[in-house]
């Protein structure tokens, strides 16, 4: 009773508190408390508007997004994502599909996080039945995501790579988990050669020289993406003469590629695929279809497959379901599933992530697998996990599986874009108690089967209601990206190349003759009787003669697809150039014949329009002078801000490689002592480097490491010891591989130990 009292008195505190709304002018949301005991008031953290795209790339994972973004996010991954690479299979629905039977109970908890943060699904399975199923509402991202989405398993695939494997073994195309690589030539002159299988399903093949979790560190790729390549060209190009070092626990993305598709080469195309039916289709007994894929940028003919499957939201708790019956019931693959737990690894200080996070809780990686959670150590539990809250986690003992999917996760819970993994996961992993019914005992739902036939058209309807919605939304979010761009929105990233990037200081050009092609307007486009005012380079107000439909006064005119440095005091230098190029424009307005607006469009306070002077297109002049970019939020970042320049860089990392020097090296000019100067100069060596520069590649790592980024350290001591675009140097190398080691390098000892005689690598130690 005086819990019920406190609670209540909690409630009524926090209700009163936010007496009044919240500072956008919306009511304050109720929501359950963090540790799921009161009701507490609060107002979104949720600022920001307009779509973010991230030029394409996936966000970070700390990134803040607004709903805005949440929803084109899961466009790109319902709709774009899956058509990256070719496809190598598509595993067709069951004959005899499984269907689980429900015990359903109510859950606030999970109810509030549908309707609060980024989670799509929920899905808790025990005791043999569903007990909680939540999706997120139509009214939230229901209208795009359904019980019928493919949706994209990120990392997860890691873990379902793992499971196939297994098979793999039953069958005797692989002799067991010891098995040496040395058959497969595509390895051969690498460090993965003749490597046990083993230690690539744990993350310990010894290849932290050479790539981490960011991607490949030490090659001559400029982009960092392990992902993307196909095997052969990553075994051929940056790992060709690669040897193994000290083996320890590095997460290295593309490593479940390597061995998937190894499985495919000892299989060969057609009976890989009948594996994959038989696992997916006869035992999994899925009710909807899954897609493989090949690398982004393998060929149709090359045996390079990426781990990510795209799956159903039910098909991913099939899955799970298949792994604990294997596991209980003690079969071929449930001894394969228990002896990669046996035989499971330390992650030891490779755990970048919070002790409490998703990540950071498990303290064990075994093939493909999370274990030994926090708490529960010693406990069979096993979770896969998957960028942006994709998780399935098992506890195989107890006979209980939690499945999330989400379209992203900060696990910064409560703040936006994140959901309490750890309250409404691993809490209920941990604490509940073990099943009533083995899977031995598990009965299939006597639900009557539908017809197979009747399955697959009620699947090629899908199909096709999904090709009528992807069309909806591509054209839902074309309009309202392009008008977002309109109003020159600083979230939006224009995919064209900077026009003019390594112009001077001011971006000034000599005044010379512009040769101008002239631009053919007709009699229906609007003329401007009048100037009234030049605000900025390209934002004009205007009077329309009649007879236009536009016709009329004080009208705002926004030139189209360019951007102009504004005149702000706060920055003098765009304050100058800004006032040169508004002066520009005002003169050359006022000496004007014709002016003519053409390719216009009206927004509700404005036009935006090409402006076509005397037959000349004003904004193509002036970009031509260095006046304006046709990059949108270009001009801050140059003149301003050191941190907006380093993220301009980050955006064209991996589409343009000069772009991106340009703007980190525009970042460092801008603020030589920066904090973030260290980082960006070893990313500066890596893409020198990648041009053949290795003079200014070199120049920027030992820039980088003396300002203490320990990759930079790591990476100058390997080229010392090795005379990679230096002159070798043991001593140099220990030095700053030593440097490395003393500020926290899980990687620096083993480099250096790596390089010494086996004899004495058995006693070295900094």
């Amino acid at each position: 009773m005086k819990k019920l009292l406190l609670l209540l008195i909690l409630s009524f505190f926090s209700a009163q508190s936010f007496a009044g709304s919240c500072p956008d002018g919306s009511e304050p949301k109720k929501t359950i408390s963090q540790d799921g005991t009161y009701y507490e008031f609060k107002c979104d953290d949720n600022s920001s508007s307009g779509i973010n795209t991230f030029s394409g790339r996936w966000p970070p994972e700390d990134a803040i997004l607004n709903n805005e973004t949440l929803r084109y996010m899961l466009y790109r991954y319902i709709y774009q994502y899956p058509k990256i690479g070719y496809r190598h299979h598509e595993v067709k629905v069951s004959t005899n599909p499984y269907n689980f039977e429900f015990d359903l109970r109510e859950d606030e908890y999970i109810k509030q996080h549908m309707q609060e943060t980024p989670l799509l699904s929920y899905l808790m399975y025990e005791d043999g039945k569903i007990v909680i199923d939540e999706i997120t509402p139509k009214d939230r991202f229901g209208d795009m995501f359904t019980n019928a989405t493919l949706y994209t398993s990120m990392s997860m695939g890691k873990s379902i790579a793992s499971y196939i494997t297994g098979h793999a073994i039953c069958e005797g195309k692989i002799e067991s988990v010891d098995s040496r690589l040395n058959d497969w030539p595509i390895l051969e002159d690498t460090l993965y050669y003749n490597q046990k299988l083993i230690d690539l399903l744990n993350m310990a093949a010894g290849d932290s020289a050479y790539l981490n979790i960011n991607g490949f560190i030490s090659t001559n790729r400029s982009s960092k993406n392990d992902n993307r390549p196909s095997i052969r060209s990553i075994m051929e190009n940056e790992l060709k003469g690669s040897k193994k070092s000290h083996p320890q626990y590095n997460y290295v993305n593309s490593i479940p590629n390597y061995v998937l598709s190894y499985v495919l080469f000892k299989y060969g195309d057609d009976d890989f695929k009948r594996l994959l039916d038989d696992i997916f289709m006869k035992k999994v007994k899925i009710r909807d279809e899954i897609w493989i894929n090949k690398n982004e940028e393998a060929e149709r003919f090359e045996q390079s497959l990426k781990y990510t499957v795209y799956v159903t939201r039910y098909d991913y708790l099939r899955i799970a379901k298949a792994m604990l019956d294997d596991w209980q019931n003690d079969t071929c693959v449930g001894k394969y599933l228990k002896t990669i737990h046996d035989r499971r690894i330390s992650k030891g200080n490779m755990r970048t992530y919070r002790e409490d996070s998703r990540v950071g809780m498990p303290k064990s990686y075994a093939g493909f697998f999370h274990t030994g959670y926090k708490g529960m150590e010693n406990r069979p539990v096993m979770g896969m996990d998957g960028w942006g809250g994709q998780t399935i986690t098992i506890d195989f003992e107890r006979g209980r599986i939690i499945a999330t999917l989400s379209i992203h996760d900060t696990m910064q819970f409560p703040k936006p874009s994140s959901f309490n993994w750890k309250k409404i996961v691993y809490e209920r992993i941990k604490n509940g108690k073990p099943s009533s019914i083995s899977s031995k005992e598990d009965k299939q739902s006597t639900e009557p089967v539908i017809d197979y036939q009747q399955l697959i058209l009620e699947n090629k309807a899908k199909r096709e209601t999904d090709r009528k919605a992807e069309l909806y939304w591509a054209d839902y979010f074309n309009k309202i990206l392009k008008e977002q761009s309109s109003f020159g929105s600083s979230m939006i990233k224009n995919d064209e190349v900077l026009i003019n990037p390594y112009a001077d200081e001011a971006l000034k050009v000599e005044a010379t003759t512009v040769e101008a092609t002239k631009v053919e307007t007709s009699d229906s486009d609007p003329t401007i009787s009048k100037v009234i005012e030049v605000t900025h380079g390209d934002k004009l107000i205007v009077d329309i003669a009649e007879p236009h439909e536009l016709a009329g006064s004080n009208i705002n005119v926004s030139l189209k697809d360019i951007d102009a440095p504004d005149a702000i005091k706060s920055c003098p230098k765009q304050m100058e150039l800004g006032t040169e190029v508004r002066d520009y424009v005002a003169q050359k307005l006022e000496n004007a014949s014709s002016i003519k607006l053409t390719n216009f469009r009206k927004t509700n306070t404005k036009i935006i329009s090409q402006v076509i002077v005397d037959g000349v297109d004003l904004g193509e002049e002036l970009v031509s002078k260095g006046y304006a970019s046709e990059e949108y939020g270009f001009w801050k970042p140059y003149f301003c801000s050191a941190l907006s320049a380093t993220n301009q860089a980050d955006q064209y990392l991996y589409t343009d490689p000069a772009t991106a020097i340009f703007w980190y090296e525009r970042s460092i000019v801008l603020d030589p002592n920066g904090t973030k100067n260290q980082e960006s100069h070893f990313t500066l060596s890596q893409m020198y480097f990648n041009l053949g520069d290795t003079e200014k590649s070199l120049e920027n790592l030992k820039k980088s490491a003396s300002l203490g980024w320990v990759p930079a350290m790591e990476q100058l001591g390997s080229d010392y010891l090795n005379g990679n675009g230096v002159k070798r140097d043991t001593n140099q190398g220990k030095k700053w591989l030593k440097k490395a080691f003393d500020k926290g390098s899980p990687i620096a000892e083993g480099i250096y130990c790596g390089s010494l005689s086996k004899e004495k690598q058995k006693t070295c130690k900094f």
